[in-house]
């Protein structure tokens, strides 16, 4: 997958990692990308519900809940960026920004009484700023 790839590219070991996302479509011969991509999650509920179940299943494999990352670039992604534990907003779209501006959503503070764990959302612009956030939330 795309974000297999850009993970594997810079460094990062995403074996013991479930990624759930939209990804292109790729030829079965060639494995290249047809430039299309299969919508799955399209609406910000898509991604709020895949979020959610896929916490249900892991709390109950596991008796604990996981801790979740979810990286994101748009509105429709803004709820399950400020859902998960560590939410990564990439890209220079105005209205996620506002729209946390108007929240009081700060980026890259401590937020929330959650049980299981704090919340925090990051604004950033690399893969490298990604994985030191993560690795910063979750050390």
């Amino acid at each position: 997958s795309f974000i297999r790839g850009a993970l594997s590219a810079n460094g990062v070991d995403h074996s013991l990692v479930d990624i759930y996302c939209n990804d292109m479509a790729f030829d079965a011969q060639t494995g290249l990308s047809t430039g299309h991509l299969p919508s799955a999650m399209v609406v910000a509920s898509d991604k709020v519900a895949a979020i959610a179940s896929v916490a249900r299943a892991v709390a109950e494999t596991h008796g604990r809940p996981p801790t979740i990352v979810y990286a994101g670039d748009s509105l429709t992604d803004l709820p399950a960026l400020l859902d998960a534990n560590v939410g990564l907003l990439f890209g220079d779209s105005k209205a996620p920004a506002d729209w946390c501006e108007w929240l009081a959503v700060r980026f890259g503070e401590q937020r929330g009484a959650r049980s299981d764990a704090s919340q925090v959302l990051y604004k950033l612009d690399s893969w490298d700023k990604a994985v030191a956030a993560v690795e910063a939330h979750i050390s």
